[in-house]
């Protein structure tokens, strides 16, 4: 008689695990994209690894949401999932159209200071990437002598959901060495 309350418990266990497991996962019948503007709905879709009748619970959301962000493409992502129909809005940065460095007269600064960001002409603008970039032109004119650089930024945001970045340079005085002393 135990051994039987025994066995029946344990089923009644598995089957409850079972069916709590299934009721927090949802099987994906549509997928619709919203705000997207320069991005392709299929694109979006790739990013997000997941198709049309692929089961998804809780944790699978926080992956796609996790995919999506991943790309730098967009700067806000929703993920909604109600009766079968995964629902991803997206607001995406803006495209940075042109890169300027003013108060440089050497080309050969302005070349360096493009290679050594990681922002650049024809993609997305990332506030984030910003501040290492802001480091990354300073540290390049450390470099050269110019420890005290000040740079600004100058944001102009265009009609199209594009931006230009102006950045605004005073490289101060070169530190030069004048006098070396030797003692003893």
């Amino acid at each position: 008689m135990f051994l039987k309350s025994i066995k029946l418990l344990t089923a009644f266990v598995i089957c409850f695990f079972m069916t709590i497991n299934n009721s927090f996962s949802e099987k994906i019948s549509e997928i619709q994209i919203a705000g997207n503007q320069r991005i392709s709905n299929e694109t979006i879709i790739m990013f997000s690894n997941v198709n049309v009748g692929k089961e998804i619970n809780k944790n699978d959301l926080k992956i796609i949401l996790k995919n999506i962000y991943e790309t730098n493409f967009f700067e806000d992502v929703a993920l909604s999932l109600d009766n079968g129909v995964l629902t991803i809005k997206v607001k995406e940065h803006p495209i940075i159209q042109s890169i300027t460095f003013d108060g440089i007269k050497a080309k050969k600064f302005k070349e360096q200071l493009y290679e050594n960001i990681i922002l650049k002409e024809k993609n997305p603008y990332n506030k984030t990437m910003l501040e290492t970039d802001l480091n990354n032109i300073k540290n390049t004119f450390k470099r050269s002598g110019y420890y005290f650089v000040e740079v600004n930024l100058q944001e102009k945001s265009n009609d199209n959901n594009t931006i230009d970045l102006i950045y605004n340079i005073d490289m101060g005085e070169k530190a030069l060495i004048k006098k070396i002393n030797f003692i003893g």
